[in-house]
């Protein structure tokens, strides 16, 4: 048993005697720590590098920012400082123009993340020409073949995904049609039936 906190505890994990490490399955993702201010993330960064903590990656994620390491088991830990509200909201004009320089011949297309603000990116996902998808299914074309591109939200477990993979697996056969699910999570292949007619899954994040 680890705990983190003092008098309140933040956040409990309970070992399972025996259990082995299993990467890059379902379960835990990684767990996040808010703190107060920009500053107290630098503070924070300065203690890692003076202590030499191993870090995994770090991340503007436009209203905040994020930095990422693990723990001796392999869960992922972030911890992260929110940008002030006024700097980022309403603000679509830059994400806006960097969809709108983006290409495919089927088009572009664009699915929610963890941390994306719904109104903010459907406003300038709509207003760049690509196409936003949440729990949705569309048809495009290219060189001549179909391609289904059903988009799913992040967490890909509830009622409405579970439901549009559901559709999309059983739309009707065609020898040369392609059907891709779109997710912001790469476990969402595991929502995928066994023998699944989903030819590709795309994950990764939207920033």
């Amino acid at each position: 048993r680890a705990s983190l906190g003092g008098d309140s505890e933040l956040l409990v994990l309970h070992e399972v005697p025996g259990a082995r490490p299993a990467p890059r399955n379902t379960g835990l993702f990684h767990f996040a720590l808010l703190v107060p201010e920009r500053r107290d993330l630098a503070a924070w960064l300065a203690h890692a590098i003076r202590e030499q903590v191993p870090m995994t990656g770090v991340s503007d994620h436009f209203v905040s920012e994020a930095l990422y390491l693990r723990d001796p088991d392999g869960h992922g830990i972030e911890i992260y400082a929110d940008r002030p509200r006024e700097l980022w909201e309403g603000q679509v004009g830059p994400l806006q123009e960097l969809l709108s320089g983006l290409s495919a011949p089927g088009g572009v297309f664009v699915v929610p993340g963890n941390v994306d603000d719904p109104v903010l990116l459907r406003q300038a996902v709509e207003g760049s020409g690509a196409t936003y998808l949440e729990n949705e299914i569309v048809t495009t074309s290219v060189r001549g073949h179909d391609v289904t591109i059903g988009g799913i939200e992040f967490f890909y477990a509830r009622e409405a995904p579970e439901r549009m993979i559901r559709e999309l697996e059983a739309l009707p056969e065609d020898a040369d049609d392609l059907r891709i699910l779109l997710a912001h999570h790469p476990d969402a292949v595991t929502a995928l039936a066994p023998g699944s007619r989903v030819d590709l899954v795309a994950a990764g994040h939207s920033h």
